[in-house]
Parts: C-alpha cells; structure tokens; sequence
C-alpha cells in the first residue's frame, strides 16, 4: 500500500515597527534648538525596510511514498527594501496535522534564523527563503495535509538612530585587539609564563542618539594554548557566574535590563556559521573545549609551526530598555566591567580576572593574577619564559594590582610595550600569525 503525504505552508509576513524614533515614518524632519556660535543642526532619517516577493510554498520530495526519511523541501524567493543595516530572522513551528508533528529547519540563503545587511549601505535585494522537513517512521506519522505559518521579521541591526550625538565606543580601539591570559592550575601557582590560554578580543558599544546603550558587540579568537589542561572560556553578563566550585563574588553587570543575546560560532576553515540565542542570566559558552579551537600545544614555541586559530565567537547583545544604561564617561584606564573567565575542565575551577574579581584568591600566593587582561595586541611569553624577565615592568604592574604599592608609573602601566633586552625571543612573533581569515 503506498502512502502519499501533503504538506503545505502558509507564509505570513510580519513587519513590526518600533514606535522609538528610529522606526518613525517622519523623513526628514530638522531640529535647531539653542542656535549660538556653537549649535548643531541634525537631520534624521527614520529606518525603513519593506519585504516582497513571498508566496505560500508547498513543500515536495522525489520519494511520493512518504517512506521514514524521506525529504520534503520547498523555496521561495522575496525581495528586501532597507535604508539601513537589518536583521531579518525566519522563525516558525513543526508542520502538524492535529496531534502529529514534522520537525522542520526555516533557514534564509542557506544560513538558520537569521541573516544581516551589510552595516554602512541601504539594501535591494533578493533572498531565498528555505524549508526542509525529514519524515520520521511511517507508523508515527498520519497520511494527510501537513501546514504550519512561518514568520519573517525585521529589526534594525543598531537601533541607533543616527544623527547628532551617537557614539560608538570600541575597546580598545577600532584598530587594535585586546588580549586575555590565563594561567590555569589555580588555586596553585604556576610558571607564569600567560599561555596556557591566550585570546584575542574586541568589544564594541553602540549609543543613540540620546546617549543610552542599545547595542553591544563582541568578538573571541583563541590565538594561543600551552596547556596540559583542557578548558572552556565562558563570558558572564549578569555579575553571577553560576555553578561555581570557587567563586563567588558578584560583579556589576555591563548592562541593566533585559537583552536579545545572539552568539554566532564561526569555523574560521570552511567559513560555516552556527547561531544560538542565550539568556542575559546565562553565562555564554565562547569556546566550549579550547584544545579544539587552537591545538593542544600552540603558538607558544618560535621558530616551530604556526596554528591558525579554528573558530572565532561573536556575542551580539540588543538591550530592551536603553533608557536603563546611559552613556557615561570613565576616564580610568583600568576600567573593565565584562566577565570573560576560564573553566579548567581536569580541576573544576574557574578563573576571573582580578580587575574584575578582587577576591576569590585570583591573584597567586607569590603575587600574579591568574587571569591577565591586556589592552592592547600583545605579544605573550613563549612556553617556560618568566613574565617578569620578559616584561621588566611587570613586577611593578602587579605589585600596584595587588595593592602592595599604591604608586604605578608610566612605564608599568604600560608595561606590555616593553620587553627586556636580550629577551625578544622569548616572546612569540605574533606576526607570524595571518590575522586577516578573522579581520
């Protein structure tokens, strides 16, 4: 008896306008308020973004039988209108028919979820909309018409509205990569040479136009391991890490209020992208196994082989309540309020930084932090080269840390820019490393 399964769906397109001034339908509306020698005019244009093109797809596959396994697959093309950098993320439920259910993948141009415009540029384009649907066994599943809606929506890719007084602020520059560095068998010391796990990272806070936090940007590459320990390194949002076998300090969090957390895995080899949505009560996953994405022992020996780092995290953060994080100005350059912390598998404990947890022993009983925050493109002790005989400010740098000085002069708050005669090879040549698969 052969058995012939329908399945069709329904696509409605849902657009839904923010009533902030950036979703406003006034174009070109001039403010001039307070004209003086030193006034500002300002124009802004509210973010439009239109979609075309959709019809209702029915899904087919080239076994009619309906047999376990079979694929059901089916497409549409639609076009999108942007004056602006956009989102437009595709979300829907499995096909049913009554009780039964098919599992179903929605994915734009290949990629799940979601996709985003170039940031900078408007947008006219086509796109193709995606669906797959895999039968399970044929006792588990009824004959008949299988439907369910799919749901197209576009937000702003930075909700900033433009114009007079938005403010972009990049650590620690637009240009530069800041630097983590763990040693990693706390609560004991170890040989201090900060390379049992090196990261490369970038934060980027977009503000609008009235000065309140709306967007947050960050991006991990794992640059180095020379570690017999295997690790993960997550980031905490909330100011609680949870679970903790060892810490229990709670920090203040980067932002108040609730917030979409979007973090995108990308292998850096074949260029594929993997997208989860997080909590902001969640502490995020950057690298869930760090010898898998660098090596075991890598880029902590010069003159030896080169690792390009495996895979590269990019946490994107859209605050819903900007009016709860206004801008404001910190001039010390000892300011940090993110929470990236290591987790050594083989021991169960966790590593802070100690600019951001002064307690929990996160500085070693002969005075180095466990975790080492560097704000600059650093280049890191190779395997067994001390810190201080590298670095010849360091000690000072750390002594200031712990608070067994209060004086710091120039040279040991900038003490990664100096590296002691005669020791240049005992720093890895970053230069080695092709950073443009990740630029």
């Amino acid at each position: 008896m052969k058995k012939k399964l329908l399945i069709s769906l329904i696509i409605f397109i849902i657009s839904t306008w923010l009533t902030s001034p950036a979703w406003s339908n006034t174009r070109g509306s001039i403010s001039t308020s307070a004209l003086d020698d030193d006034a500002i005019v300002c124009m802004n244009i509210g973010i439009s973004a239109e979609l075309t093109g959709l019809d209702n797809i029915q899904l087919t596959t080239s076994d009619v039988n309906g047999s376990a396994g079979a694929l059901f697959t089916g497409s549409d093309e639609f076009n999108l209108l942007s004056n602006a950098a956009v989102s437009v993320l595709v979300s829907g439920n499995a096909l049913s028919n009554g009780p039964h259910q098919i599992l179903t993948d929605f994915s734009i141009d290949g990629s799940l979820f979601q996709i985003d415009t170039p940031v900078g540029l408007t947008h006219d384009q086509s796109h193709q909309l995606e669906i797959k649907a895999v039968l399970g066994n044929i006792s588990s599943q009824l004959a008949g018409h299988y439907q369910t809606e799919v749901t197209l929506t576009v937000i702003p890719l930075y909700g900033a509205a433009g114009g007079c007084g938005q403010r972009r602020f990049e650590y620690p520059s637009k240009t530069t990569w800041a630097t983590l560095a763990y040693e990693d068998l706390y609560p004991y010391p170890g040989d201090a040479d900060y390379n049992d796990m090196v990261v490369n990272f970038k934060i980027e806070e977009i503000y609008n136009a009235s000065q309140q936090l709306e967007n947050i940007n960050l991006q991990f590459v794992p640059i180095a391991r020379g570690a017999g320990y295997n690790h993960s390194l997550k980031l905490d949002l909330d100011g609680v890490i949870e679970k903790s076998r060892n810490i229990s300090y709670q920090s203040d969090a980067p932002f108040s209020g609730d917030a979409e957390v979007k973090v995108t895995y990308t292998n850096l080899i074949n260029g594929n992208n993997t997208i989860k949505y997080y909590n902001e009560s969640d502490d995020i996953v950057l690298f869930s196994n760090t010898r898998n994405a660098i090596g075991g022992f890598a880029n902590v020996f010069n003159n030896g082989e080169v690792y390009a780092p495996k895979t590269m995290t990019t946490v994107s953060i859209s605050l819903s309540d900007p009016d709860q994080n206004p801008y404001v100005e910190n001039n010390s350059p000892f300011y940090f309020n993110y929470r990236p912390y290591l987790h050594v598998n083989n021991t169960g404990k966790d590593i802070d930084l100690y600019q951001v947890n002064p307690t929990d022993g996160m500085i070693d009983n002969k005075g180095y932090p466990f975790g080492l925050l560097v704000p600059d493109t650093w280049s890191w002790p190779t395997e067994r080269s001390n810190i201080d005989q590298v670095y010849p400010y360091f000690s000072e740098y750390r002594a200031w840390l712990s608070g067994e000085t209060t004086e710091l002069s120039t040279q040991a708050q900038y003490w990664y820019n100096y590296i002691a005669p005669g020791y240049e090879d005992n720093v890895f040549d970053r230069s080695t490393i092709d950073e443009s698969r990740w630029e």
